[in-house]
C-alpha cells in the first residue's frame, strides 16, 4: 500500500464505489430482472450455494405450484433451485440495452440465480404441515426462516402430493444411511 498520501482521494472513490456497487448488486433482481425477486434467510451454516444442478439426475425433483423454483433429493444433499423456466424468463426480462454498469450487476444477478442452495440429507429433518414445507436441522432450529421467490413463500409453493412424496422420499434415503 502506497503510504505517500496521494492515493487516499482515489482509495476513497474506489471505496464508495464498491459500496454502491453493493448496494445495488442487492437490489438488483427487483431493479433490473423484470419481475424476478428472491428473498432468502438462513442462519444455519451448511445451507450451502452450489452449483446448478439438473432435475433429472437427482433421485427425485419437484417443481413449485408456479414452476419458478425445483427442490431435488440428491445422493447427499436436498437442493432447491430456479427453475429452467424462471430462469429463461430472467434472461428475456434483462435482454435489453444496457450500459456497462448495469451489465456488470446483472452477471452478479445471473450468477447468483444459476446457483442451487444445498443442505446434507443426514442433518435434516422435513415434515409437511399447515400446507408447508418445514426443513429443520438436528437442533430442530428452521433451516430458512424466509424463502420467498417473486414473494411466494417457495416451502408453501408446493402441492401437497409433491410435498408428501418428497418428505417421504427423504426420510427413505436417510434410513437407508443408518
Amino acid at each position: 500500500m502506497c503510504n505517500c498520501g496521494g492515493c487516499m482521494p482515489y482509495l476513497s472513490f474506489m471505496n464508495r464505489l464498491a459500496t454502491c456497487a453493493l448496494v445495488l448488486l442487492l437490489s438488483a433482481p427487483a431493479v433490473f430482472a423484470g419481475e424476478l425477486s428472491i428473498d432468502l434467510n438462513s442462519n444455519d451454516s451448511r445451507v450451502d450455494l452450489a452449483p446448478r444442478r439438473n432435475p433429472r439426475s437427482a433421485q427425485l425433483a419437484i417443481t413449485s405450484r408456479d414452476g419458478s423454483t425445483v427442490l431435488m433429493l440428491a445422493k447427499d444433499v436436498v437442493a432447491i433451485q430456479l427453475s429452467d423456466a424462471e430462469m429463461a424468463k430472467m434472461e428475456a426480462d434483462t435482454e435489453k440495452d444496457t450500459n456497462f454498469f448495469e451489465e456488470l450487476i446483472l452477471a452478479g444477478v445471473r450468477n447468483f440465480a444459476g446457483k442451487s442452495m444445498e443442505y446434507p440429507v443426514a442433518k435434516l429433518k422435513v415434515d409437511y404441515r399447515g400446507g408447508a414445507l418445514q426443513f429443520r436441522n438436528e437442533k430442530s432450529e428452521p433451516i430458512f426462516t424466509e424463502f420467498k421467490v417473486n414473494n411466494v413463500d417457495v416451502m408453501r409453493n408446493f402441492s401437497s402430493a409433491d410435498a408428501t412424496r418428497f418428505v417421504n422420499a427423504v426420510r427413505t434415503a436417510q434410513s437407508r444411511r443408518n
